[in-house]
């Protein structure tokens, strides 16, 4: 008898969200390629609240298979039905980061998030 676990766990780390989760601004973002010069600029759409559970980190890094990798200075947590994507920007606590990473697993996003620097 094969046993499936996955939807049990996507509704226990939605409950988790649910629970520790806080209202946060996600803007989502549009790259577009100008037809002269060819460079590209990424624009933001509107203001989107999405429930997530938000993660500072302190600056460190961790040796990978490629070599010293910048862990990032947020972690984000979100349902995947959110659709948080890469070059994302989240604002939380009137500080902007960028999503440069999205890991989806069992239902939820973990999003790194490098502070945006203007």
């Amino acid at each position: 008898m094969k046993l499936d676990l996955s939807n049990t766990i996507k509704k226990d780390f939605a409950g988790i969200i649910d629970e520790i989760g806080e209202s946060i601004t996600l803007n989502r973002a549009t790259k577009t390629t100008s037809n002269l010069t060819g460079d590209r600029t990424v624009s933001f759409g509107s203001d989107v609240i999405i429930n997530a559970a938000f993660q500072i980190n302190s600056k460190q890094y961790v040796y990978g298979k490629e070599g010293l990798l910048e862990i990032g200075d947020a972690s984000l947590y979100s349902r995947t039905t959110d659709s948080v994507s890469r070059n994302d920007k989240i604002v939380y606590n009137s500080i902007d980061y960028i999503v440069k990473t999205v890991l989806s697993r069992f239902g939820v996003d973990q999003c790194v998030l490098f502070r945006r620097e203007d």
